[in-house]
């Protein structure tokens, strides 16, 4: 019985020993071979990195692979989470020189589908977006006076004016407002097209609007953009459409319109 047992260990220490020698081997193959990954290997262990990559990675899934980032693998290298600047390094571009890319970059992954705007990122929009920012700064407004994410609460986000501001009139839309403020970076800079109805008119000059309405004469036939034709507020001279009808002399002595015509909105003939 005991000579069973000794050939029983001598043969499960053999069946060991030889295990053990092809472990070995197979492990020193593996250090002394140079293992070359290919992108398609990313994906046997990782699998939300990819997925979030093929559906938000923008140029991160069109321009680069796995592999122009991620440079190296445990355990024959360390080098697995690069810097941005490693390809984001253009010195001209002074997007590139701001500090703590993920602050913003939650999520290289999917970098512009993951941003998220700190409150007050005035500075950091302005490197991507000069144009705007240089407008609204040189445009006093209260729009000026906020942060950009105040009215763009998501990068891209252009949101509806009615958000903030009561239309002048009733069922009026976004697109009715930007045909007179075209640039909500300079809101005050208004210029109406010569089509504006007297009713968008009218529902800020009420008064001027109900004068027009009731006058006898061919001005309440026009447009208000007809004689306000240009930067509001654009008040035009009389002579521009009549001339001099009374004489260089009368016109001398009285240069002024209004003071016997009274109101251009309601003429007193």
């Amino acid at each position: 019985m005991q000579h069973g047992r000794k050939v029983f260990s001598v043969v499960r220490l053999a069946v060991v020993a030889a295990a053990t020698a092809v472990c070995f081997a197979g492990t020193g193959a593996a250090q002394t071979e140079e293992v070359h990954l290919q992108p398609t290997d990313c994906i046997k262990c990782h699998k939300q990195q990819p997925a979030e990559i093929a559906g938000n990675g923008g140029k991160h899934q069109t321009e680069i692979t796995c592999l122009d980032c991620h440079v190296e693998h445990p355990p024959w290298g360390t080098d697995t989470i690069p810097q941005c600047s490693r390809c984001h390094n253009d010195e001209t571009v002074t997007h590139f020189k701001l500090d703590n890319c993920l602050s913003c970059h939650t999520n290289p992954h999917m970098p512009i589908a993951s941003l998220q705007l700190p409150a007050d990122a005035k500075s950091q929009c302005g490197t991507c977006h000069a144009d705007q920012l240089a407008t609204i700064e040189q445009n006093a407004s209260k729009h000026a006076l906020q942060s950009c994410v105040f009215c763009h609460d998501a990068h891209g986000k252009i949101p509806d004016c009615s958000k903030c501001h009561q239309p002048h009139l009733a069922g009026q839309t976004m697109e009715n407002c930007l045909t007179c403020h075209r640039d909500p970076h300079k809101p005050l800079d208004i210029l109406p097209p010569e089509d504006t109805s007297v009713a968008y008119c009218g529902a800020c000059h009420t008064e001027v609007a109900a004068n027009l309405g009731k006058t006898k004469t061919k001005h309440g036939q026009l447009l208000c953009v007809y004689c306000h034709n240009g930067q509001h507020p654009t008040v035009p001279k009389c002579q521009q459409c009549h001339g001099e009808p009374h004489g260089t002399e009368i016109h001398q002595r009285m240069p002024n319109c209004v003071d016997c015509h009274m109101d251009p909105h309601l003429l007193v003939k």
